[in-house]
């Protein structure tokens, strides 16, 4: 046993980025406290693989002038090879946000079962729409599609079997947010007002439903896009380390593979000429 633990002591010596590794893992391990901890390693560990974690899709959600479009914008900035922005298809608009899509295109999406979000403007009688598609094609790049949805789309699209982190974003406070729509729009009050209060409805709810990974507080915005950095983080480990550094991983479980089919080989050779 002593030997054992010295072996052990010496190869985490000689490979940092295991001992790092590890010492992550447990650290995320009691942060998230999973009810299913076999699970939650398979899926954390599964970045060494070739097909990676990019079959799960970020989705922020919280009121309007939160602030998650620009931590979208940023997240998208730190980790330009790992994240990208889905495009939204729209009855009415056709710029960079959005692809132009007539209402039959929306019927059919609908009735084919192809849409991983879909959601009726009254006001402005728009129907808004994503495409499966869209996230394949990301998922097809080996990235990770991140995008902005409305409380009532992340509870349909929770309950559908799709894969996916949500984050909620939430004020400091209801004046807080006042403020940030009174500068961002130009609504009058009467509007302000039912903002506000659909927004403290959405604040109840987020804080409420438990499939939600993470809720932050988007206060001071150096905080706030931080604090989204490392929820980041977090939920993907391969972000935390260079590509040379997994090769080194990968490369180390090859070696204990072909050590272990060397011993086997060994052993079975050994056991014939004793039978022999």
């Amino acid at each position: 046993n002593t030997t054992l633990c010295q072996d052990n002591f010496n190869f985490l010596m000689e490979h940092p980025e295991v001992k790092r590794l590890l010492n992550d893992y447990l650290s995320n391990i009691l942060l998230h406290k999973p009810d299913d901890v076999f699970k939650f390693t398979k899926d954390y560990f599964k970045f060494l693989c070739d097909k990676g974690e990019s079959h799960k899709l970020v989705v922020l959600v919280g009121p309007n002038s939160v602030g998650k479009t620009t931590m979208i914008d940023y997240i998208i900035k730190q980790f330009s090879n790992d994240f990208m922005k889905p495009l939204f298809r729209s009855t009415l608009k056709n710029d960079n946000g959005y692809k132009l899509m007539d209402i039959e295109e929306h019927s059919n999406g609908l009735k084919n079962n192809l849409f991983v979000y879909d959601r009726f403007d009254t006001e402005k009688k728009e129907y808004i729409s994503l495409e499966k598609s869209e996230i394949e094609k990301i998922q097809k790049e080996g990235k990770i599609a991140i995008l902005e949805i409305d409380l009532e789309g992340a509870k349909k699209m929770n309950n559908l079997d799709i894969e996916a982190n949500f984050i909620g974003i939430l004020p400091p406070s209801l004046d807080a947010l006042r403020h940030r729509i009174k500068e961002h729009t130009k609504l009058n009050t009467e509007k302000i007002n039912a903002e506000l209060e659909k927004a403290s409805d959405e604040i109840k709810e987020i804080e409420k439903y438990t499939f939600f990974m993470f809720r932050i507080i988007n206060d001071e915005l150096e905080a706030g896009l931080k604090d989204i950095k490392n929820a980041m983080i977090s939920l993907y480990p391969k972000l935390k380390y260079t590509d040379e550094m997994i090769e080194d991983i990968k490369n180390l479980n090859m070696g204990a593979r072909e050590s272990k089919a060397e011993d086997e080989k060994k052993n079975t050779e050994e056991n014939n000429i004793k039978e022999d």
